[in-house]
């Protein structure tokens, strides 16, 4: 698997799509909401987790997510569908 990165939205969100065999299989937007740094995950499942920044540690390069919720469940018990935690 590979990645590619490209800015998007005038330069307002970076789009990291992952690539196999040089086709595009899931595509996750990194963008600012007011103060908030979110992501969305165009997954291969065909559904979307949405996310956003819990840390942020510039010095360390190290980024950690909380869970938001998620679009286009096919039910809502499927595969991969993560409980909010507090916070």
């Amino acid at each position: 698997m590979n990645a590619r990165y490209y800015l998007t939205g005038n330069g307002s969100a970076v789009v990291e799509s992952l690539i196999v065999d040089t086709v595009p299989v899931m595509t996750t937007v990194y963008h600012t909401d007011g103060p908030d740094f979110r992501l969305t995950h165009f997954c291969g499942a065909q559904n979307q987790p949405r996310l956003k920044a819990s840390r942020i540690d510039e010095e360390q390069g190290v980024m950690e997510f909380s869970f938001v919720d998620i679009t286009n469940l096919r039910r809502p018990n499927a595969p991969g569908r993560a409980r909010p935690r507090p916070g």
